[in-house]
């Protein structure tokens, strides 16, 4: 199959389809094709159990903090975001303490939005792997927090609110996040950290950095899926 698809440019360019130039582009995008299609066809989902997990590295591990029945009720406003419940009286204690980093059940993994930065509840994990995907809402930094501050001292609530729309609406596109496994900690989707992470896999990284437009976020995300790929093998 990788012979008929590179042998491919060469016929249409004897039959004058196309020229020197877009041959040569050809070659290049049917090569990425199958350098693509042979890391994903190599990738391997971990068996994970379902219950909570006591940090990002035990969940990695599978070590388990304890099993129990949790309720997710989705959060209109923030449709990513679920309000966790339980009666399970030996996880109501971890639950309310924030002791619990995430909560895997039925193939979906769960993180406590609080330990990850953002505030309360828990977030949907979009994609899962060594760098898991999350939407979540803004991580504010700490002179955005005392503008917020600020404006509620000398506007009150109303003062505040407005800060704090007017604050979102600048970050409001950068809440793609990843969240790194041996860290736990949540990084934005941006061309440098993406860079940054691809780096040890050198030729990923050269793929990456040939793509038309590698600031785009679903292009950003193929590679993230490769890379889960790779450390899954």
């Amino acid at each position: 199959m990788e012979h008929l698809l590179m042998s491919w440019p060469y016929y249409l360019q004897r039959k004058g389809l196309v020229s020197f130039y877009n041959l040569e582009n050809m070659k290049k995008v049917i090569a990425s094709i199958i350098f693509l299609a042979t890391l994903q066809s190599t990738a391997q989902i971990p068996e994970i159990q379902d219950g909570a997990y006591k940090n990002s590295m035990d969940f990695k591990k599978g070590i388990l903090l304890l099993r129990a029945e949790f309720r997710f009720k989705q959060i209109e406003l923030y449709p990513t975001f679920y309000r966790v419940s339980t009666k399970d009286k030996m996880a109501k204690s971890p639950l309310r303490k924030h002791g619990i980093w995430g909560i895997y059940k039925n193939s979906v993994l769960y993180l406590d939005a609080r330990r990850l930065g953002m505030k309360k509840h828990y977030v949907k994990v979009q994609e899962i792997g060594k760098y898991c995907y999350l939407i979540g809402r803004p991580i504010k930094d700490i002179s955005q927090q005392a503008a917020i501050a600020n404006a509620a001292f000398y506007g009150g609530l109303i003062g505040a609110g407005i800060a704090n729309a007017a604050i979102n609406a600048k970050i409001y596109d950068q809440i793609h996040y990843l969240v790194d496994l041996d860290t736990g900690v949540p990084h934005l989707i941006t061309q440098p950290y993406l860079e940054h992470i691809l780096a040890p896999e050198k030729n990923l990284l050269m793929k990456y950095k040939e793509e038309s437009y590698p600031h785009y976020l679903s292009v950003m995300l193929r590679y993230v899926r490769l890379l889960n790929d790779v450390y899954d093998k």
